[in-house]
């Protein structure tokens, strides 16, 4: 597999295995990343990934990874998973599209469903407090040590 880790919206199409990144019932691939030396003997590689449900009621995923490997043969891997906060992504009219549509369509899509689930019911005064898209699902830190 190979990744383009220049700070751009990007799009993986198939797995190492070899499965497509748009099989079964949703769609994976969007991604972006950056590699930069953050100190002598420290490169760090930031990558998020993107895992669209196509499905009603259920959610999407984005992934936020810093991979972190030192000279001194010290490897650390932390990030977390968000998760949408709303029942669905994507309406029914944008589902054939999704595999069309840029990240940034995607991410806006997001924000749309969270701001519909969120709004009150007719005649029921909103509240000022701002529309969540994305709600913290678990973190990951894991660290290796060459021997």
């Amino acid at each position: 597999m190979h990744l383009v880790l220049d700070g751009k919206a990007r799009v993986f199409r198939m797995f190492p295995n070899g499965i497509s990144s748009y099989a079964g019932e949703g769609s994976q691939g969007d991604y972006f990343g950056e590699m930069r030396v953050e100190a002598p003997g420290q490169l760090v590689i930031f990558l998020e990934i993107f895992r669209w449900s196509l499905e009603e009621g259920t959610p999407s995923y984005h992934v936020r990874s810093c991979i972190e490997f030192h000279r001194n043969g010290r490897l650390a891997v932390r990030g977390d998973i968000l998760v949408t906060t709303g029942p669905s992504t994507f309406t029914a009219e944008e589902i054939p599209y999704v595999g069309e549509m840029s990240l940034r369509a995607k991410r806006k899509s997001v924000e749309k469903a969270a701001a519909r689930h969120s709004q009150p019911a007719s005649g029921v005064p909103r509240n000022n407090s701002p529309v969540i898209p994305w709600g913290e699902y678990g973190r990951f830190r894991l660290c290796y040590s060459k021997v």
